[in-house]
């Protein structure tokens, strides 16, 4: 299992830097470096998630049930190989949730990504393939 920039609950820590200027939303997404040294990046990103936008029904159901879930009490029942990946900049679901579901599940590796955002797969595309990578050939089988 693989569990990416997420939390178990809403127990967990919620991002509180998550405050962005308002003409510019995307920068929840990002570390504040990335974007303002990867401009063309970004824009880029903005350019092809716009092409399957998330409709805004879509988007209040998965509030609402991020609000609702709570899962962290269970944790401790996982047994499938886990890897807990998530940027060390992200704004949106702060950092401190990966070190909970590592310290909560058993076995769990945990792989920060230095400088990355929420959105730690466009900042850090290698680093996050080779961490997903090398935990699916340790775990292959298994």
């Amino acid at each position: 299992m693989i569990l990416a920039a997420t939390r178990c609950g809403t127990s967990a820590f919620v991002g509180s830097r998550a405050r962005v200027p308002k003409d510019k939303p995307y920068l929840q997404l990002y570390s504040e470096e990335f974007a303002r040294a990867h401009p063309e990046h970004v824009r880029e990103d903005l350019r092809v998630g716009s092409r399957n936008p998330q409709s805004n029904h879509a988007g209040l159901r998965q509030r609402e049930a991020v609000q609702g879930f709570d899962a962290c009490e269970r944790l401790g029942e996982i047994r499938a190989p886990t890897l807990v990946l998530h940027g060390t900049e992200d704004r949106m679901i702060d950092p401190e949730n990966a070190r909970i579901l590592s310290r909560l599940i058993p076995g769990a590796e945990l792989v920060l990504l230095e400088g990355a955002g929420h959105v730690y797969h466009s900042e850090r595309a290698e680093a996050a393939d080779r961490a997903v990578l090398d935990f699916i050939r340790r775990h292959r089988g298994g």
